[in-house]
């Protein structure tokens, strides 16, 4: 949007309800540095019996099933959000299966294998879309295919804990921001962007100060009547 949007919101009387943040993290370097503290909150999970599982696609619906629930259960309290029944998820996550790497995407199971958390990071096809120019045809779709080889960028988009992990925090999140970053380095990703974070939301302290550094700002205008 133009940079003066904020500015004729607030002159006309709206007032700022909710920001977001997007932070691009570029480098090995760099993208070690935003959870240092990431690889002892990890250790310790490993060490209380918790288990980092990868996305199955094999098993798609199931696991879109497990997404749904834990997605209802952490984001319940955030502004705006209305809770989503398993077949709408499934309609949106099925046709951008091309986007999930199983090693990006990674469900944590506690010492008495229930579910206790998620995160989903997908793979960056941005540029790839943008080449078919809104077409849907063969030729299109070769596009797609060809420019999709090039990703060499991870958005990381969703993470939420049980209401049960809510009530005793470990931190959870930042042992699987670290799981995640950990693969992607290793299999040679240097390009993460962690999407629309909430101002005032714990999301944010995982990245150790990075977040002050966003690129992309968002925000929900509220006019009292």
């Amino acid at each position: 949007n133009k940079t003066y949007y904020p500015e004729f919101f607030e002159r006309f009387g709206f007032i700022t309800k909710q920001i977001w943040d997007s932070v691009e993290v570029y480098g090995h370097t760099a993208l070690e540095a935003t959870n240092k503290r990431g690889a002892e909150r990890y250790r310790q999970a490993l060490e209380r019996g918790y288990r980092f599982c990868p996305f199955d696609l094999k098993n798609f619906e199931t696991e879109v099933n497990n997404v749904c629930d834990l997605l209802n259960q952490s984001f319940s309290g955030f502004l705006g959000y209305t809770p989503i029944t398993h077949k709408e998820l499934k309609r949106i996550l099925d046709p951008n299966r091309h986007a999930i790497d199983p090693e990006f995407f990674v469900f944590v199971r506690d010492e008495n294998d229930q579910l206790a958390g998620f995160a989903a990071s997908f793979l960056d096809f941005s540029d790839a879309v943008r080449m078919m120019k809104g077409e849907d045809g063969i030729i299109a779709r070769l596009k797609f295919l060809s420019h999709r080889r090039r990703v060499d960028r991870i958005v990381f988009y969703l993470a939420g804990i049980t209401r049960v992990e809510m009530k005793d925090p470990k931190g959870l999140g930042r042992a699987i921001a670290y799981r995640i970053i950990r693969s992607m380095l290793a299999r040679g990703y240097e390009k993460a962007v962690f999407a629309l974070m909430a101002e005032g939301n714990v999301s944010r302290g995982i990245l150790d100060g990075a977040a002050a550094q966003s690129q992309r700002q968002y925000r929900l205008f509220e006019l009292n009547l």
